[in-house]
């Protein structure tokens, strides 16, 4: 008995094991695997393959991880793998700095302000000097001035607070004068928590006496 071959349409089709069962052999019944190639269906644009071009709309590129906007996808930026780092970000396929930034070394930077890349890149203030608009000037960048020979700002500096006055422990620095640290306020020439302290409860000189204790700026 000569096997029927199949015919040529079927591996066109999806493959599925198929079973054929061929019956009076003689010696009992056999059991066949047919198997359609692999190559018959399938494929990338294939709705049921997942992934492939096919897949996406026609403004989009299929990459790893789905379809994306290779006008504006930081990850994939006008190819896919391609990866907008250091700032940038991807524009029109493209990885571009914000406006008024430009890319040094990989990097986006300010360059009206950058003493590494003053007005482009690699021009390089030197010492004594700071980028302003672009250009290398000397002194120190306002608000701060020179306080012996350091940039300070002499307006919220604790080492320097209106250059050359240090603030005691305790203090701090606001609009040049050294001032206590909230909560605390100054009685004469201490700072105090009014909230506790029993010589200055709830107010400055206001003594609790020597049998009270002061609680939330009250003597109890």
């Amino acid at each position: 008995m000569r096997a029927r071959t199949a015919p040529r349409h079927l591996a066109a089709l999806t493959w599925l094991p198929v079973l054929f069962q061929l019956a009076g052999l003689g010696c009992g019944d056999t059991l066949i695997d047919v198997i359609v190639p692999a190559d018959a269906g399938g494929g990338a644009g294939d709705p049921g393959a997942g992934g492939g071009a096919a897949d996406c709309a026609p403004s989009l590129a299929a990459c790893e991880g789905g379809c994306v906007d290779l006008s504006t996808n930081n990850a994939n930026c006008g190819a896919c793998g391609v990866v907008c780092s250091g700032g940038a970000f991807c524009g029109a396929g493209r990885c571009v700095c914000r406006e008024g930034d430009g890319m040094c070394n990989g990097v986006c930077t300010f360059l009206d302000a950058d003493p590494q890349n003053c007005g482009a890149c690699g021009i390089r203030c030197g010492s004594g000097q700071f980028c302003r608009h672009g250009v290398c000037e000397e002194g120190c960048p306002p608000p701060q001035i020179s306080c012996d020979g350091e940039c300070v700002d002499p307006e919220w500096s604790d080492g320097d607070c209106g250059c050359g006055d240090m603030c005691d422990e305790g203090e701090e620095c606001h609009d040049g004068e050294c001032d206590c640290v909230a909560p605390e306020v100054r009685c004469g020439e201490s700072c105090v928590d009014l909230r506790s302290d029993g010589e200055h409860c709830g107010d400055c000189d206001v003594w609790c006496g020597d049998r009270s204790v002061c609680v939330d700026g009250i003597c109890q």
